[in-house]
Formats: C-alpha cells, structure tokens, sequence
C-alpha cells in the first residue's frame, strides 16, 4: 500500500513538472517572435526593426536520376543558405533586420529565357562543362537572360506584394541561369545593380534577388551590398570616389581610388578601406579611416578624426569585411540634418523611401512645456526628428552622355527596361562563376546552420504555442488529479 502511494505522488509530481516545463517553453514561443541571433557583436538593434517576408523562388530541376540539380552536383541545399542569409543579417544588424520566409516556391525546371528557350540536363550540364562554347547566347553574343515578367507574372508575385503578403523576392538558381544579382521592378523602380523588368503589376519598388546555390552565403551578402550600394547611390543622386559631395560619398570613400584625399571611409564591396585592388579583402597593409565616425551617426563626420586599419579588423575575408562594413551601416531613427534618412536600412528595405522629402527639423534650445507634444531632448546629443514626408518620384533619365543603349530583345512581348547605371563601379553583375570565391566567416556562428531552424513564422508559433499550452494544462491537471486521490479521505 505505501509502495502505491509513493508510486502515485512520484507520478504526480513528475506530471506537474512536465506541464510546467510545457507552459515555460509555450510562453517563451509565443512573445518571442522573429528569434534573436545572438553573435560575437549582437546587442538589441537601435532605431526602428525591420520585420520583413521574402518569396523564396527555388529552381532546382530533378534529373533523371531522380536528383535535384544541386544534389547532383554537390552545390549548398537552397534552404540551408535561406537560414545562413536570415541569421547573418540579424547577427550583423543587432536583431535589427529580421526576414521570415512568407512564401516558397520550389520549381524543378529550368527557367525559361527571352527568347523562349531553356536548358535541360543535357545542354545544362554540356554549359558547364564549357561555357565559351555551350551555354545559350543572344544574338549579340551575350549569355541570355531569364523572362523575369513572364516569371513574376506567371508565380503571382506582384500580387503577393502589393497586398503586403512578401515585401522582396529571393531567387536561387545556378549559373548561367540568367538573373542579375539584385534588380527591381515595379512603378519608379531603379538600378540597384541590374535593369528595371517592366510588364508587372507591382505598384512600387519591389527588390529582386538573385542568389546562385553554386555559392555560399559570402555571395548572397555581395548581391545585398551591391544592392545597397545602388540604392543608396539613388537616394543620393549618385555616388563616386575620389569625392566627398555628401555623406554616401563619405561612407564609401576608398583611398586607393581618392588620390585627392588619401585616406577612406568605410569602403565599397570590392574595396576595402585598405584595398589596392577588387577583391583584395585579405590585404595586410593599412590605411587611415574615419570610419567609426559612423557609429554615432547622424552626427556630423569629422573626417579628420581617422584610425589605422588593416586587415586584422575584419578577420582578412570577404564575409568578415562585410559584416564590419554593414555593422558602422547607419541605423539610427529620425532624419539627418542633410535631409535624409538617419537609417539608412529604410532604403535598403523600402526602397520606394527615396522619394520621400524629408526636411530636418534641429532640437529647439527652448525649453518645451511637458505637455507639448514634441520630445525634449534627454542627452547632449540632439536627437533629428522628422517633420513632414512626400513622395515625389524622381524620372528616370532617358538620355546621357555616358548612357550606352543596349539592343533590346528579339520577342516582342518582352521588355526590359534599361535604367543609366551611375555608381562607383559601374557594371551590373550577373550570377555566373566568373567572380571569385568568397570566404566565410566563422565568428558570426551563422555558418554551421541547419535549414528551417529558425525560419517558423507568426503564424506557425501561435498555432504551436496554443498546441502546448493545451498539453501543459492536461499533464497540470492529470498531476492534480493523482494528488487529490491520494489525499482525499477513506469513506466510513
């Protein structure tokens, strides 16, 4: 009898502590939602967060074999670097920038050209193994490019867009695929680093990725930085080395490529502050930077408060150069006294944001009544504040000097529109094996990481942390129930 009765208590106690654990581990899923990546430089974000849903668009055709192209040939698994690329810009960012996959799409075909053509296993993979000589061309003896508005239109993706469901589109494929590395369309889209696809219905700027699974996540966050780099170049009216006409200028200054200055910014994708050529990430000499001015923007940069760098700084590697670069990234709230905005990540993620006029609005020395509705400054350091925004679209310019045409394509239904490309580099950039292998960077703890690990949206938590609060309340309630029948008393 006593031997029961132990048994019993034993079991109700480990009831109650099953459904206490159930109910801990249900209320932490349900108020913690995106998950924060913690990393060697991760605090909690400053300014506003950016919470933002990506179509994720996967060409991977299934060979005869009954394998995938990626699995064929030994190249990443799509997914895992889909939860690589979320975790580094949270990591890199301080749990600022924060994707979730709103829709994925998973097509096992090839994409289909302007022209109408595709690849199959056959002439894909004689494409590969010669490029010079098989991978399909145009007839000016480019590689062709994917139909992008017969790819948009046919998925629905603008609509999945202007109703808010994604914000972007990621697309991973293979080489000679035919994508850019980031491009837009939509009404008043721009060159972020390729043309602007017309024919959609995408009613602003929508951001379109073109990732290759050939690669690693050092390539996806090259694509992100040319994008960033045409985007800021749009909202500053454009961007060049050599001069510090206003504060992208300053940021991306290279000394290497500004003999009239001699020192640097913050660097380009391809240049680093101490870089003497592209690519050269890895250089051991140094340079003299004002970068960390940066870090304290909106404040004005003082250009002649400069470090010394090399390498060293950021691991002498392409990705740990990129999350340096993107770590000084302006991300602070409010608007800047040159009249943009202090974050400049709202760019980058919103892009139809570079049309905005902004007036700065500087800290009054008087004064406010508590009542007032406008904040009081609780530091030395003003705080800019914004005052009114419009969107005035800025044309697009239709002619220069420095324009060249492009021959347009040979069907008629399809039209790509070219816009005038005006940055540092000056080339857009397909997604093909002709640039070099970007190193990773360990130290970010983003690289060992599995596929869907951190990828459950709102939705998907809600549904499961409801799911565990009804297991916990049962395995409670089956412990209490044990409990009271062993203290409930013997009847006369």
């Amino acid at each position: 009898m006593r031997f029961k009765s132990t048994l019993k208590v034993l079991l109700s106690l480990l009831f109650l502590m099953f459904g206490v654990f159930i109910f801990a581990f249900a209320i932490r899923l349900w108020i913690i939602s995106p998950d924060k990546v913690e990393g060697k430089f991760t605090t909690q974000a400053v300014g506003n967060v950016y919470n933002k849903k990506a179509y994720v668009l996967i060409y991977n055709p299934v060979f005869q074999n009954g394998q995938k192209l990626f699995e064929y040939m030994g190249w990443q698994n799509p997914d895992t670097l889909v939860t690589q690329y979320i975790n580094w810009l949270r990591t890199t960012t301080n749990n600022k920038v924060n994707f979730t996959v709103g829709i994925r799409n998973e097509v096992t075909d090839f994409t289909t050209f302007t022209d109408g053509r595709k690849y199959n296993e056959e002439t894909y993979l004689a494409c590969l193994s010669n490029p010079e000589a098989n991978c399909m061309r145009d007839n000016w003896g480019g590689w062709l490019m994917t139909d992008y508005t017969l790819m948009l239109n046919s998925y629905g993706v603008c609509n999945y867009f202007n109703s808010g469901t994604i914000d972007e589109i990621w697309m991973f494929g293979a080489p000679y695929m035919g994508w850019w590395e980031a491009n837009q369309a939509g009404v008043n889209g721009f060159d972020t680093n390729g043309p602007v696809i017309s024919g959609t219905s995408c009613n602003k700027p929508m951001n379109i990725m073109g990732f290759s699974y050939e690669r690693q996540l050092g390539e996806m966050v090259e694509d992100l930085f040319h994008r960033t780099e045409g985007t800021m170049s749009k909202a500053y009216g454009g961007w060049q080395e050599n001069r510090m006409a206003h504060n992208w200028d300053k940021f991306g200054l290279v000394a290497y490529q500004s003999p009239n200055y001699g020192f640097s910014g913050c660097g380009s994708c391809h240049f680093a502050p101490n870089s003497t050529s592209g690519y050269n990430w890895d250089n051991p000499g140094s340079a003299s930077t004002y970068c960390d001015e940066f870090l304290d923007y909106p404040d004005p940069i003082n250009s002649t408060i400069r470090r010394t760098v090399t390498c060293s700084e950021w691991g002498c590697n392409g990705l740990g150069y990129f999350s340096w670069w993107y770590q000084h990234f302006p991300s602070k709230s409010g608007v800047a006294p040159d009249n943009h905005y202090a974050d400049w990540w709202k760019y980058v993620l919103e892009p139809n944001s570079v049309y905005d006029v902004l007036t700065y609005v500087p800290p009054s020395a008087t004064p406010v009544p508590v009542n007032s509705p406008t904040a009081v400054p609780t530091t030395s350091t003003p705080v800019p504040t914004q005052r009114t925004v419009t969107r005035t679209p800025t044309p697009v310019p239709t002619n220069s000097a420095n324009y060249t045409p492009v021959p347009t394509t040979i069907v008629p239904t399809i039209t790509i529109t070219l816009i005038y490309t005006d940055n540092a580099e000056g080339s857009w950039e397909k997604v093909d094996q002709s640039e070099p292998i970007i190193s990773s960077l360990t130290e970010t703890g983003t690289d060992n990481v599995t596929a869907g690990s951190d990828n459950l949206d709102t939705s998907t938590k809600a549904v499961l942390s409801v799911a565990l609060f009804g297991l916990s309340g049962l395995s409670l309630a089956m412990g209490i129930l044990i409990l009271l029948k062993l203290i409930k008393p013997p009847r006369i």
